[in-house]
């Protein structure tokens, strides 16, 4: 394969979807396939998405395979290659040399350009009971067109013709009032204080209150990678693309430069903090260890997802990645395919974190000592991964 894709079946029995990143007549594939092999002579549904930063996946029979997924830069197809069923081009140096052929059967080949998520690869193998959607679809203001298809078991088609509707943002802010016995603004009282807040908007929401300017950080991910507190860091976006969330939109397709930048100004080692974030990990054993937050291992802190799971805050007292620096586990490992809100703390006067999963104690309590006290000097602080809702 010079410059393109297979959907193919090798002598291993797995099923496998290779890309090409392109440049010349020259063998650079991009390669996923099945997690186990297939010697059971039945029909299975195959589907292969290509990102736009070129993550690739199989899916078979509607699952997605975890193998081994990668990244590359998709080139053109300037020597006007053939689309072909059934067969394959096998010689690298001069596709017209020989071919490579399927000896099975072939059904209901469509084509895409787009990446489907995995509920509607799903829908696609499951056609008969999940009925075929794309409401996950992030769709900005405009109007969109659309078609219906519809074959039954003896090939008969049929088609709604073209419709279309027309998508127009909520631009209306929740609103929020107070009910008594919440102190009037600007009021004296006595302890305990009790705030009564009602939230209205015609969508779902979430609240929270920020005390005394306690939330040092908030980025909330809606169209945008801004902080939302009011600090009002400021933040740059390399790239990274904004999909459905978990409440809202969420950030994807981090790389090296296309990840939210916060102000290094961010200084979070000096006193007691709490991160918050909710994260949907794809595969937690590819690319090997991943960073979702990073600042500083020598620092305040960085957190790295292990290819078992297991997620990692490391900080220290040397400043930037040095040395001397530890690490607090999470307990419990992350799972992919669902999203999972984490939370770890940090108490600097009894020098301890505890790791929280889904509102939940997760593992014991680290104490560390004081050696490992956090470096309190400004370092860049980066989030690399899909996370959604960081406090």
């Amino acid at each position: 394969m010079e410059r393109g894709y297979f959907l193919s079946k090798r002598t291993d029995n797995k099923f496998y979807f290779q890309m090409s990143p392109g440049g010349s007549y020259t063998r650079n594939d991009l390669t996923t396939y099945s997690d186990v092999a297939y010697t059971d002579n039945a029909w299975h549904h195959l589907v292969g998405t290509i990102l736009a930063d070129g993550t690739h996946y199989i899916y078979v029979d509607g699952v997605q395979q975890t193998a081994h997924s990668g990244t590359g830069t998709f080139g053109p197809d300037i020597i006007n290659m053939p689309f072909t069923i059934g067969t394959g081009y096998g010689d690298y140096a001069n596709y017209t040399n020989y071919y490579e052929s399927f000896t099975g059967y072939i059904d209901d080949v469509r084509l895409y350009n787009r990446t489907l998520s995995s509920a509607e690869i799903k829908a696609l193998y499951n056609s008969k009971v999940n009925k075929f959607n794309t409401s996950a679809m992030i769709l900005t203001d405009g109007q969109y067109n659309y078609t219906v298809y519809a074959v039954d078991a003896a090939g008969n088609a049929n088609s709604s013709g073209w419709r279309y509707f027309t998508v127009s943002s909520d631009a209306t802010a929740p609103t929020i009032t107070f009910e008594l016995p919440t102190p009037s603004n600007t009021s004296s009282t006595t302890s305990p204080v009790t705030i009564v807040a009602n939230i209205s908007d015609a969508s779902n929401t979430s609240s929270f209150i920020d005390l005394d300017r306690s939330l040092l950080l908030w980025l909330s991910m809606e169209r945008n990678a801004l902080d939302n507190s009011s600090y009002n860091w400021s933040t740059t976006n390399g790239g990274a693309t904004f999909i459905d969330g978990k409440f809202g939109q969420a950030l994807r397709g981090f790389t090296s430069s296309a990840h939210v930048d916060v102000n290094s100004s961010l200084d979070y080692a000096a006193g007691n903090i709490t991160i918050s974030f909710w994260m949907y990990v794809n595969n937690t054993a590819t690319p090997n260890r991943q960073n979702p937050i990073d600042k500083a291992f020598g620092g305040d802190g960085t957190f790295t997802l292990e290819p078992d799971g297991t997620i990692n805050f490391y900080f220290g007292s040397a400043g930037g990645d040095a040395e001397p620096y530890t690490s607090d586990s999470s307990g419990t490992s992350a799972a992919n395919g669902t999203w999972q809100h984490w939370v770890l703390t940090r108490d600097r006067t009894s020098r301890t974190t505890q790791w929280y999963l889904n509102g939940t104690v997760s593992g014991s309590a680290y104490v560390y000592t004081v050696t490992h006290d956090p470096y309190t000097a400004q370092m860049l602080c980066k989030l690399d991964m899909v996370i959604q809702e960081m406090h």
